[in-house]
């Protein structure tokens, strides 16, 4: 796809409706579950536990399940490894400049799949503990319409693929309004209280809100959390985000605040070697 392509395709979703109060069902091993979806375009959908081998989604009373549109999987089981991890997206695992409104915006209209830099400590790290079977979950704060890219990006650079959560579906004029607060904060709540017996590596930057976040989650589930990252994205950091990483690294619980360059080869034995 060119990138003038890529620009238009993907600037059009700004302006695309989203599926609003849709009624849909979720098949699940042979059985349907009806739901609805918000103003926003999503829903969210809690069932019991079990084996799931056959998943769709059909419009309500349809025979036939809406198409899948993407090349990224739709479907991660559970794994019996007990060490799992959360990451963020930009900056984290992918040079993303969102320091930057525009250069941020360049880089994902303008610059290939195939060009884009995976950061390659947290990549190194990711496929570490995806090569031990365990899970891994992305949380960004990037709009829903950006799905495509971002998810084509991470199948192009071979990261670790796991539910890539992103805000709601966004219209243009939308984007000018501020995104909830504590959108990370409660995705990692609902992740952690879902996954009974698991422990977590947190991985961020500290471009963001990310160690704040992960210093409240630290707080809130002490014996969930094994180690925590921070990418360091600049030479020096605000007061405030001092104040931050201050916090961060007072709580007890492994904190490593890590420049691209630093050596790995410890955190990926400490990853190979790990028992509950």
């Amino acid at each position: 796809m060119s990138m003038l392509r890529k620009f238009l395709t993907t600037g059009k979703t700004f302006f695309m409706p989203p599926a609003a109060h849709a009624h849909l069902e979720v098949e699940l091993d042979g059985r349907r579950w009806p739901v609805k979806t918000s103003s926003r375009g999503s829903f969210v959908l809690e069932v019991p536990a079990g084996k799931t081998t056959k998943l769709a989604v059909y419009l309500q009373g349809n025979k036939e399940p809406l198409p899948v549109c993407q090349n990224y999987p739709t479907y991660f089981p559970d794994t019996d490894f007990p060490l799992a991890v959360i990451s963020d997206v930009d900056d984290t695992i992918l040079v993303s400049y969102t320091r930057s409104f525009y250069k941020r915006i360049r880089t994902l209209l303008f610059v290939s799949p195939h060009k884009r830099k995976p950061v390659s400590f947290t990549l190194r790290l990711l496929q570490a503990v995806a090569g031990r079977q365990g899970r891994i979950f992305y949380i960004s704060k990037s709009e829903s319409n950006l799905f495509g890219l971002l998810s084509n990006v991470m199948l192009q650079h071979q990261i670790p693929a796991g539910p890539l959560y992103l805000t709601t579906w966004t219209r243009a004029l939308q984007l000018i309004r501020k995104k909830a607060a504590d959108y990370k904060l409660q995705h990692i709540h609902n992740i952690i209280r879902h996954s009974p017996g698991k422990q977590f590596i947190l991985l961020g930057d500290d471009t963001q809100q990310d160690m704040r976040v992960y210093a409240d989650v630290a707080v809130a589930f002490p014996q969930s959390i094994y180690k925590i990252y921070i990418r360091k994205t600049r030479k020096s950091l605000s007061s405030r985000k001092q104040a931050y990483l201050a916090r961060l690294q007072a709580l007890p619980v492994p904190v490593v605040y890590f420049s691209d360059s630093d050596e790995i080869a410890s955190e990926l034995k400490d990853i190979e070697n790990y028992q509950q």
